[in-house]
């Protein structure tokens, strides 16, 4: 380990004998494989060739391919809390070697939520109608925190409750606060908001570690079911989902103005079709395209804004507005215009600029979303209920 990297609680470091006989193992494969050809250079024929000879290639192939893969198995994962530098790490590192291969070292200031979890693991012995699944909880600690004006999120396992042990009671005597859910986590890796979802929807409490992890999540315990609750990302509350919207405002503009410019050079090519029609007129079916556009964009900025209020109409009014007139510099810029282009594109939007306000109320209410701050309440509400 660097000796930069102080205050090791464990690693997953593969035993030597294991990585040893993975390569005796992968010998046997290229010999069998270098056997197979010799076989059939030995038969003369030609089938012989084609068939035993392409045979042993590919164990031979294989056996290359496996030495490259078992070269990872003597790196592991190391993790450690460092108090005189105020920080945990995780770091890559092989075997033999003094430094690590890279490593990740978070600053105790830059951490949002330290959260012990159950992670599901499932198995199943036997065979046939003899078969059975067990299903068992290994703990693991999910880290949210800031990096470079980013939430990010990394995951801490532990080869054994000792492991998780020490690392628990490091983490706590450096004075981090520590959370706990008893929902399995499973399905949080998948989502590609986790670190969001951890902090605003995964029911947690804080707690004091005592000691021992088997208090809170024991592996050691196996049942022929599921036993804990199942966080599942898109949680139901009454007859509606949150939603999780990742889209931001500068994706919003840039979406709409693409799209705005698209219906107007299309616009442009028809119109120029016409006789008598000069650069920068409109037609009818592009002005409705160019208002489908609109009220799309509409919708989707009014959705994106934690809480709608009277005041919101003006920001709205303002990015819709740009995203025109963007788009119309742009269009001038591939299209020498001999007049302006045509503001009454915009007429219809006007129009139907407050029943849009309407439609997009609507659809907040039908389509709650994790960052709405209505649902923020409501599941802060919830954990105060729950915990209570």
């Amino acid at each position: 380990m660097s000796s930069n990297l102080k205050g090791k609680t464990h690693d997953l470091q593969e035993t030597t004998r294991a990585i040893t006989m993975y390569y005796v193992l992968t010998a046997i494969l290229f010999l069998g494989g270098a056997g197979i050809v010799w076989a059939a250079y030995q038969t003369g024929s030609a089938a012989g060739l084609i068939v035993l000879g392409g045979t042993g290639l590919v164990l031979m192939l294989s056996s290359v391919l496996l030495v490259h893969k078992i070269r990872k198995l003597d790196q592991f994962i190391a993790y450690g809390i460092d108090e005189e530098k105020q920080e945990i790490w995780m770091s890559h590192e092989k075997s033999g070697s003094s430094e690590p291969l890279d490593a990740i070292q978070i600053p105790f200031s830059a951490i949002e939520t330290v959260l012990l979890a159950p992670q599901l693991q499932a198995y199943t012995t036997g065979q046939g109608s003899t078969s059975k699944t067990i299903y068992t909880y290994i703990p693991v600690v999910l880290v949210v925190f800031q990096e470079a004006g980013q939430t990010r999120w990394m995951d801490i396992s532990f080869r054994d409750d000792e492991s998780a042990n020490s690392w628990l009671a490091d983490a706590q005597h450096a004075g981090l606060s520590l959370f706990r859910t008893d929902e399995s986590v499973n399905k949080l890796y998948r989502d590609p908001d986790a670190a969001e979802l951890i902090q605003t929807d995964l029911y947690k409490e804080p707690f004091t570690f005592n000691g021992s992890v088997i208090s809170y999540i024991n592996r050691q315990r196996r049942e022929d079911h599921a036993y804990l609750p199942e966080y599942t990302p898109e949680m139901e509350t009454h007859s509606h989902h949150y939603v999780t919207f990742p889209w931001r405002l500068p994706h919003l503009f840039i979406g709409s103005t693409t799209l705005l410019l698209m219906v107007m050079l299309l616009d442009q090519w028809y119109v120029l079709m016409q006789p008598g029609s000069m650069a920068g007129d409109i037609s009818l079916v592009g002005t409705i395209g160019a208002t489908i556009v609109f009220g799309a964009f509409h919708i989707l900025y009014g959705y994106r804004f934690e809480r709608v209020k009277p005041i919101t109409l003006l920001p709205i009014a303002l990015l819709s507005a740009a995203s025109y007139g963007t788009a119309v510099f742009l269009l001038s810029l591939l299209i020498v215009m001999m007049q302006p282009h045509d503001p009454r594109m915009l007429a219809p939007y006007a129009v139907l600029f407050f029943p849009l306000m309407l439609v997009t109320l609507f659809v907040r209410r039908q389509k709650p979303a994790h960052h709405h701050q209505a649902v923020r309440v409501a599941k802060k509400s919830m954990r105060n209920t729950s915990s209570a």
